[in-house]
Protein backbone atom coordinates (compact mmCIF):
# COMPACT_ATOMS: atom_id res chain seq x y z
CA UNK A 1 0.00 0.00 0.00
CA UNK A 2 2.83 2.43 0.82
CA UNK A 3 4.37 1.74 -2.59
CA UNK A 4 1.00 2.43 -4.24
CA UNK A 5 0.67 5.79 -2.49
CA UNK A 6 4.24 6.84 -3.26
CA UNK A 7 3.72 5.92 -6.90
CA UNK A 8 0.76 8.28 -7.10
CA UNK A 9 2.55 11.14 -5.38
CA UNK A 10 5.93 10.84 -7.03
CA UNK A 11 5.40 9.31 -10.45
CA UNK A 12 1.97 10.57 -11.41
CA UNK A 13 -0.72 8.37 -12.88
CA UNK A 14 0.42 6.89 -16.18
CA UNK A 15 2.00 8.17 -19.42
CA UNK A 16 -1.16 9.86 -20.61
CA UNK A 17 0.70 12.05 -23.08
CA UNK A 18 1.54 8.94 -25.06
CA UNK A 19 -2.12 7.88 -25.02
CA UNK A 20 -4.68 9.68 -27.12
CA UNK A 21 -7.85 10.84 -25.43
CA UNK A 22 -10.77 9.01 -27.09
CA UNK A 23 -12.68 11.18 -29.53
CA UNK A 24 -15.91 10.29 -27.72
CA UNK A 25 -14.62 12.10 -24.61
CA UNK A 26 -13.72 15.21 -26.58
CA UNK A 27 -17.27 15.77 -27.80
CA UNK A 28 -18.88 18.75 -26.00
CA UNK A 29 -15.83 18.79 -23.66
CA UNK A 30 -14.05 21.85 -22.36
CA UNK A 31 -11.84 19.54 -20.28
CA UNK A 32 -11.20 15.86 -19.57
CA UNK A 33 -10.29 14.40 -16.18
CA UNK A 34 -7.56 11.98 -17.19
CA UNK A 35 -7.21 10.36 -13.81
CA UNK A 36 -8.46 10.91 -10.28
CA UNK A 37 -7.58 8.65 -7.35
CA UNK A 38 -8.89 8.93 -3.78
CA UNK A 39 -7.47 6.39 -1.36
CA UNK A 40 -8.60 6.51 2.29
CA UNK A 41 -6.95 4.63 5.15
CA UNK A 42 -9.41 4.32 8.03
CA UNK A 43 -8.07 2.00 10.75
CA UNK A 44 -10.47 3.04 13.53
CA UNK A 45 -12.75 5.86 14.65
CA UNK A 46 -9.87 8.05 15.89
CA UNK A 47 -8.53 9.30 12.56
CA UNK A 48 -8.26 8.74 8.83
CA UNK A 49 -5.69 9.58 6.15
CA UNK A 50 -6.55 10.34 2.54
CA UNK A 51 -4.22 10.34 -0.45
CA UNK A 52 -5.65 12.27 -3.38
CA UNK A 53 -4.41 12.76 -6.94
CA UNK A 54 -5.97 14.35 -9.99
CA UNK A 55 -4.85 15.03 -13.55
CA UNK A 56 -6.98 17.08 -15.94
CA UNK A 57 -6.46 18.42 -19.45
CA UNK A 58 -8.11 21.79 -20.09
CA UNK A 59 -9.00 22.55 -23.72
CA UNK A 60 -10.20 26.13 -23.53
CA UNK A 61 -10.98 29.10 -21.28
CA UNK A 62 -14.52 27.84 -20.61
CA UNK A 63 -12.93 25.41 -18.15
CA UNK A 64 -10.64 28.06 -16.67
CA UNK A 65 -11.99 27.34 -13.17
CA UNK A 66 -10.10 24.03 -13.28
CA UNK A 67 -6.84 26.01 -13.34
CA UNK A 68 -7.41 26.76 -9.65
CA UNK A 69 -6.35 24.07 -7.18
CA UNK A 70 -7.95 24.18 -3.73
CA UNK A 71 -7.26 21.89 -0.77
CA UNK A 72 -9.65 22.37 2.15
CA UNK A 73 -8.77 21.56 5.75
CA UNK A 74 -9.69 22.37 9.35
CA UNK A 75 -6.99 24.02 11.41
CA UNK A 76 -6.08 22.00 14.49
CA UNK A 77 -7.79 18.82 13.31
CA UNK A 78 -6.37 18.29 9.81
CA UNK A 79 -2.78 18.18 8.59
CA UNK A 80 -1.86 18.59 4.92
CA UNK A 81 1.41 17.13 3.68
CA UNK A 82 3.14 16.41 0.40
CA UNK A 83 0.97 18.84 -1.58
CA UNK A 84 2.35 19.32 -5.08
CA UNK A 85 1.16 20.74 -8.43
CA UNK A 86 2.61 20.10 -11.90
CA UNK A 87 1.72 22.03 -15.05
CA UNK A 88 2.31 20.43 -18.47
CA UNK A 89 2.17 21.86 -22.00
CA UNK A 90 0.10 20.28 -24.79
CA UNK A 91 3.21 18.26 -25.72
CA UNK A 92 3.71 16.90 -22.22
CA UNK A 93 6.58 19.26 -21.34
CA UNK A 94 6.75 20.10 -17.63
CA UNK A 95 6.26 23.87 -17.44
CA UNK A 96 6.07 24.49 -13.71
CA UNK A 97 6.07 22.71 -10.35
CA UNK A 98 4.39 24.24 -7.31
CA UNK A 99 5.00 23.03 -3.75
CA UNK A 100 2.83 23.46 -0.67
CA UNK A 101 4.80 26.45 0.65
CA UNK A 102 4.06 28.37 -2.56
CA UNK A 103 0.28 28.00 -2.21
CA UNK A 104 -1.86 30.68 -0.60
CA UNK A 105 -3.34 29.69 2.77
CA UNK A 106 -6.45 31.58 3.85
CA UNK A 107 -9.70 31.21 5.80
CA UNK A 108 -12.51 29.40 4.02
CA UNK A 109 -15.63 31.51 4.59
CA UNK A 110 -18.93 29.76 5.23
CA UNK A 111 -20.86 32.97 4.63
CA UNK A 112 -21.82 33.75 8.22
CA UNK A 113 -18.90 33.05 10.59
CA UNK A 114 -16.60 35.95 11.45
CA UNK A 115 -13.87 33.64 12.71
CA UNK A 116 -13.47 30.07 11.43
CA UNK A 117 -10.95 27.23 11.72
CA UNK A 118 -11.76 26.06 8.20
CA UNK A 119 -9.02 26.98 5.75
CA UNK A 120 -8.00 26.36 2.16
CA UNK A 121 -4.68 26.01 0.37
CA UNK A 122 -5.12 27.59 -3.05
CA UNK A 123 -3.13 28.26 -6.21
CA UNK A 124 -4.19 29.42 -9.68
CA UNK A 125 -2.35 29.00 -12.97
CA UNK A 126 -2.78 32.22 -14.93
CA UNK A 127 -2.61 31.11 -18.54
CA UNK A 128 -4.36 31.86 -21.84
CA UNK A 129 -2.73 29.21 -24.03
CA UNK A 130 -4.52 25.87 -24.41
CA UNK A 131 -4.58 22.95 -24.06
CA UNK A 132 -2.74 22.50 -20.78
CA UNK A 133 -2.66 19.69 -18.24
CA UNK A 134 -2.70 20.23 -14.48
CA UNK A 135 -1.73 17.44 -12.11
CA UNK A 136 -1.85 17.74 -8.34
CA UNK A 137 -1.68 15.49 -5.30
CA UNK A 138 -1.68 15.69 -1.52
CA UNK A 139 -2.07 13.71 1.67
CA UNK A 140 -4.33 14.78 4.53
CA UNK A 141 -4.66 13.28 7.98
CA UNK A 142 -7.72 14.17 10.03
CA UNK A 143 -8.64 13.60 13.67
CA UNK A 144 -12.33 14.21 12.89
CA UNK A 145 -14.07 11.13 11.51
CA UNK A 146 -17.69 12.28 11.64
CA UNK A 147 -17.64 12.13 7.84
CA UNK A 148 -15.08 10.80 5.38
CA UNK A 149 -14.23 12.56 2.10
CA UNK A 150 -17.03 12.43 -0.45
CA UNK A 151 -16.71 11.20 -4.03
CA UNK A 152 -17.80 13.40 -6.92
CA UNK A 153 -16.57 11.53 -10.04
CA UNK A 154 -18.35 13.88 -12.45
CA UNK A 155 -16.92 17.40 -12.31
CA UNK A 156 -19.49 19.44 -14.19
CA UNK A 157 -21.23 19.98 -17.48
CA UNK A 158 -18.99 19.82 -20.58
CA UNK A 159 -16.30 17.94 -18.64
CA UNK A 160 -15.57 14.29 -19.45
CA UNK A 161 -13.99 11.71 -17.13
CA UNK A 162 -11.55 9.12 -18.40
CA UNK A 163 -11.00 7.59 -14.97
CA UNK A 164 -12.01 8.34 -11.38
CA UNK A 165 -11.36 5.88 -8.54
CA UNK A 166 -12.38 5.96 -4.88
CA UNK A 167 -11.41 3.40 -2.25
CA UNK A 168 -11.68 3.10 1.55
CA UNK A 169 -9.40 0.62 3.28
CA UNK A 170 -11.07 -0.30 6.57
CA UNK A 171 -12.49 -3.09 8.68
CA UNK A 172 -14.84 -0.67 10.45
CA UNK A 173 -18.59 -0.44 9.78
CA UNK A 174 -19.54 2.31 7.32
CA UNK A 175 -22.88 3.79 6.34
CA UNK A 176 -22.92 4.85 2.67
CA UNK A 177 -25.36 6.90 0.66
CA UNK A 178 -25.30 7.19 -3.13
CA UNK A 179 -27.05 9.77 -5.27
CA UNK A 180 -27.81 9.56 -9.01
CA UNK A 181 -25.64 6.49 -9.58
CA UNK A 182 -28.42 4.91 -11.65
CA UNK A 183 -28.02 7.67 -14.26
CA UNK A 184 -24.37 6.75 -14.85
CA UNK A 185 -23.79 3.13 -16.00
CA UNK A 186 -20.08 4.03 -16.27
CA UNK A 187 -19.89 3.66 -12.46
CA UNK A 188 -18.91 0.24 -11.12
CA UNK A 189 -18.51 -0.68 -7.47
CA UNK A 190 -17.47 -3.41 -5.08
CA UNK A 191 -17.15 -3.28 -1.31
CA UNK A 192 -15.77 0.17 -0.36
CA UNK A 193 -14.36 0.67 -3.86
CA UNK A 194 -15.88 2.67 -6.73
CA UNK A 195 -14.75 3.59 -10.25
CA UNK A 196 -16.05 5.67 -13.14
CA UNK A 197 -14.52 4.96 -16.56
CA UNK A 198 -14.91 6.64 -19.95
CA UNK A 199 -17.75 8.96 -18.99
CA UNK A 200 -18.68 11.33 -21.80
CA UNK A 201 -19.32 14.99 -21.13
CA UNK A 202 -22.89 16.14 -20.63
CA UNK A 203 -23.70 19.24 -22.64
CA UNK A 204 -25.08 22.14 -20.62
CA UNK A 205 -28.59 22.77 -21.85
CA UNK A 206 -30.79 25.77 -21.20
CA UNK A 207 -33.26 25.00 -18.41
CA UNK A 208 -31.38 21.79 -17.60
CA UNK A 209 -31.70 20.03 -14.25
CA UNK A 210 -29.60 21.34 -11.33
CA UNK A 211 -26.43 19.37 -10.66
CA UNK A 212 -27.64 17.90 -7.35
CA UNK A 213 -30.41 16.13 -9.27
CA UNK A 214 -28.12 14.95 -12.05
CA UNK A 215 -24.55 14.33 -10.91
CA UNK A 216 -23.46 11.27 -8.90
CA UNK A 217 -22.25 11.60 -5.32
CA UNK A 218 -21.10 9.15 -2.66
CA UNK A 219 -21.21 9.90 1.07
CA UNK A 220 -19.50 7.66 3.64
CA UNK A 221 -20.03 7.95 7.38
CA UNK A 222 -18.39 5.66 9.95
CA UNK A 223 -20.80 4.08 12.43
CA UNK A 224 -18.46 5.11 15.25
CA UNK A 225 -16.68 8.44 14.93
CA UNK A 226 -14.97 11.22 16.79
CA UNK A 227 -15.53 14.96 16.36
CA UNK A 228 -13.50 17.61 18.14
CA UNK A 229 -12.54 15.22 20.93
CA UNK A 230 -15.96 13.65 21.45
CA UNK A 231 -16.90 10.13 20.45
CA UNK A 232 -20.26 9.38 18.83
CA UNK A 233 -22.12 6.62 17.01
CA UNK A 234 -25.29 5.95 15.04
CA UNK A 235 -26.95 2.84 13.64
CA UNK A 236 -29.12 4.37 10.91
CA UNK A 237 -29.62 7.60 9.00
CA UNK A 238 -32.44 8.74 11.27
CA UNK A 239 -30.12 8.62 14.28
CA UNK A 240 -27.48 10.46 12.28
CA UNK A 241 -29.96 13.20 11.38
CA UNK A 242 -30.99 13.53 15.02
CA UNK A 243 -27.37 13.76 16.08
CA UNK A 244 -26.70 16.51 13.54
CA UNK A 245 -29.78 18.41 14.72
CA UNK A 246 -28.97 18.09 18.42
CA UNK A 247 -25.27 18.86 17.91
CA UNK A 248 -25.43 21.82 15.54
CA UNK A 249 -28.98 23.18 15.40
CA UNK A 250 -29.97 23.06 19.06
CA UNK A 251 -28.31 24.64 22.05
CA UNK A 252 -28.55 21.61 24.25
CA UNK A 253 -27.67 17.93 24.24
CA UNK A 254 -25.62 15.73 21.97
CA UNK A 255 -26.99 12.38 20.84
CA UNK A 256 -24.66 9.46 21.54
CA UNK A 257 -21.87 11.77 22.72
CA UNK A 258 -19.35 10.77 25.33
CA UNK A 259 -15.85 12.04 26.21
CA UNK A 260 -13.00 10.45 24.30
Amino acid sequence: MKFYILSILCLGFYPIFNQAIPDSLKEHSNAVVLSEVTNIEYADYKSYEVTYSKKVTIFNKKARHLQTVQIHYKKGSDRIKQAKINIFSKNGELLKTIKKKEMEDYASSDGYSIITDYRVLSWTYDNNSFPITIEYSYQKKSDNTLTLPQWFPFKGYNIATLESRFKINTQETLHTLTENFEVFPTIKSSENEYVMLNQKALKLEKFGLPTHRTFPRLLCHPQSFIYEGFKGSFDNWKEYGLWMYNSFLKDKGNLCFEPK
